[in-house]
């Protein structure tokens, strides 16, 4: 797991910095290629103890991020309580002071 995780890193890398030639918008993809290549190859180099739970807990909070950012919030399942707008209006149109 720990060769194969920094080998599949340097070659999606390398892929998408030599092989791949789509332009996208917001994304450069040799510049990404270069950064996961970069990534794969610190990860073969660079000692990290217990390597494995490193790469299960980056992947645990990626995974509860992407959640966190596909939850729907309802707006009208609001908690809070709600007036109308005659009620936040006064009787002549005009917005109430409360002072």
């Amino acid at each position: 797991m720990l060769l194969s995780a920094g080998l599949a890193l340097t070659a999606t890398g390398l892929i998408c910095t030599l092989a791949v030639h789509v332009h996208a918008g917001a994304v450069n993809m040799h510049t990404a290629g270069f950064i996961v290549m970069t990534l794969g190859l610190a990860w073969l180099w660079i000692p990290v103890r217990d390597k494995r739970a490193v790469l299960r807990r980056l992947a645990d909070r990626a995974i509860r991020y992407s959640d966190r950012a596909m939850t729907y919030v309802d707006p009208g399942a609001s908690t809070t309580a709600r007036c109308s707008l005659d009620e936040l209006l006064g009787p002549s149109g005009q917005a109430v002071d409360d002072d």
